[in-house]
């Protein structure tokens, strides 16, 4: 069905959905020289609801920016109105563009530190005037507190802590407006988790809090590019389903 983007032409929003067919893992092609041809929905197999969180993470340049770029082209193609917040300063327009992404019509955001950030989240979501919201990422979240004292001082949980805090007001917000809120994140290795030969285990950024507000956890996993001489013509990602209420 694709999404249903609700229009605001004088209307209350309705309280259709973001609805993406396909199977809970599947692979998908991304062609590095021009834009993707095949359609997201056709993609990804969970259903991104309106008023609920859903967390991307993944382990580097494994397509997270790229895919939550693809969610706000779906919604501005039916009519939405998106935000990006841009915690890692690292947005790039033409990349977007390149996408098929209207950054005219696309709200960026570079908010100093986590607490303005999940203010300006906040607003937005109590306008009611946009339907996505992207923040890239939950790893580069640095508290006020942070920014004011030396780097070796022990600040134990800050961001953890500041998170828990964070979502339990805006989750209250997101679904009273009906606002898509999209965190990407990034994963680190869990040295506690070693044992022998094994493994250790990976374990995303921000603390808990995100996994239980999350109604879908996706994870992007790179498994290799396609090369033509020197030249890289497709890489090949797997999305997981990791969880869903």
């Amino acid at each position: 069905m694709g999404f249903q983007c609700p229009c605001r032409a004088g209307a209350k929003r309705s309280s259709a959905s973001f609805k993406l067919l396909a199977s809970k893992v599947c692979l998908f092609f991304f062609f590095l020289q021009e834009q993707v041809k095949t359609s997201l929905h056709q993609v990804l197999g969970p259903i991104l609801l309106l008023g609920r969180i859903v967390e991307i993470y993944g382990q580097e340049a494994s397509g997270k920016t790229t895919l939550a770029l693809h969610i706000i082209k779906e919604a501005q193609r039916l009519g939405g109105y998106c935000a990006y917040i841009d915690v890692e300063n690292a947005m790039v327009a033409s990349l977007a563009e390149s996408i098929g992404v209207d950054t005219d019509n696309l709200l960026i955001a570079g908010p100093d530190f986590a607490e303005n950030s999940f203010k300006v989240i906040d607003t937005l979501a109590k306008s009611g005037s946009i339907d996505v919201i992207v923040v890239d990422s939950v790893a580069a979240l640095v508290s006020e507190c942070e920014l004011g004292v030396l780097m070796d001082t022990n600040l134990p949980d800050v961001q953890s802590r500041l998170m828990t805090r964070a979502l339990r007001k805006i989750q209250y917000s997101l679904v009273q407006s009906q606002t898509l809120l999209v965190f990407i994140n990034q994963v680190r290795s869990n040295l506690r988790s070693y044992h022998g030969f094994r493994r250790t285990k990976e374990v995303s950024c921000g603390g808990n809090a995100l996994k239980f507000y999350s109604a879908v956890r996706l994870r992007i996993l790179r498994r290799g590019l396609l090369k033509n001489e020197s030249e890289v013509y497709l890489a090949c990602f797997i999305f997981g389903l990791v969880y869903r209420k």
